[in-house]
């Protein structure tokens, strides 16, 4: 198995005046793109360290770091308007000469995805989707416990380091997973000077996704995957999904919260690259 490493993946392009920060394998007939969620510190390579080499093994694999995330600049509109990262996506997608690609999405990741199959089907073959913002929960109380945690980061007196341990322990199940060393990589990423310049929040279009999947007919084979306890996005919130989504399957991995790509690596990465190469056949 190659090495692929956080340096030896690392690449930037400039789209309109943007300098989007991603990682490409760049070997593989097909192409897997990877979106990462929308919490504090969040990055491409923080969300999908654990999957990347796995996966790059049979397909060229990107992640992309959104803008205000990671090492892509950090404007002052737009922030977590995923229709204008959706938008910034295709865009890079394009210049990179990539006709079609299946998605990994996680949370606003998978928000991302589905808009791209809404707005650029032709993009868009397989998703697999972890907990994709956008849709209702039938039984959990809303807004979640998670949200509001994550919700209340740059809030009031703004980010310290107890909020934002806070918000990386909501994610997991297993505990000893969160680390002073990690919290410190998310805080400092988080805190980076242009994320701390007031700005709107707009982040509307993750809320009204399920709305617009009803008059948009989105076709394409998808596998959804939550945790059981996930405290961000409950599994719950699937059902609507799975109604609207006429080709979606759904995996619930247990004692397994918000990261399922991280706590479940190895069962992940297969279930994966199975449901991938099923619908190749």
């Amino acid at each position: 198995m190659q090495n692929h490493t956080f340096e030896s993946t690392s690449r930037n392009i400039d789209i309109d005046g943007l300098n989007i920060h991603y990682h490409d394998t760049e070997v593989g007939e097909q192409v897997l793109i990877m979106l990462h969620g929308g919490g504090p510190g969040a990055s491409a390579w923080s969300n999908y360290q654990s999957n990347l080499p796995v996966l790059a093994e049979k397909y060229r694999v990107l992640a992309f770091d959104a803008p205000h995330y990671g090492a892509s600049d950090k404007p002052m509109s737009a922030y977590q308007d995923t229709n204008f990262y959706a938008e910034v996506f295709a865009k890079l997608i394009d210049r990179l000469g990539i006709k079609k690609a299946h998605f990994i999405g996680n949370s606003m990741g998978g928000t991302i995805s589905l808009t791209l199959a809404m707005t650029r089907p032709d993009l868009v073959g397989q998703l697999v989707l972890m907990g994709p913002g956008g849709s209702p929960t039938m039984f959990t109380p809303q807004v979640t416990e998670g949200i509001k945690i994550l919700a209340n980061f740059y809030q009031g007196e703004g980010p310290t380091i107890e909020k934002l341990e806070a918000a990386i322990r909501i994610m997991v199940y297993d505990q000893s997973r969160i680390t002073p060393e990690l919290l410190e990589t998310r805080f400092k990423a988080a805190t980076h000077p242009d994320l701390l310049k007031k700005r709107e929040w707009k982040g509307h279009a993750m809320h009204d996704l399920w709305q617009r999947l009803m008059s948009t007919e989105v076709k394409n084979r998808i596998l959804l995957i939550y945790g059981k306890e996930d405290r961000v996005i409950p599994w719950d919130s699937s059902l609507i999904l799975l109604r609207l989504l006429p080709n979606a399957s759904l995996h619930v991995f247990p004692k397994c919260g918000h990261w399922a790509q991280l706590e479940k690596a190895d069962e992940f990465n297969s279930l994966v690259d199975n449901f991938l190469e099923l619908g190749d056949d």
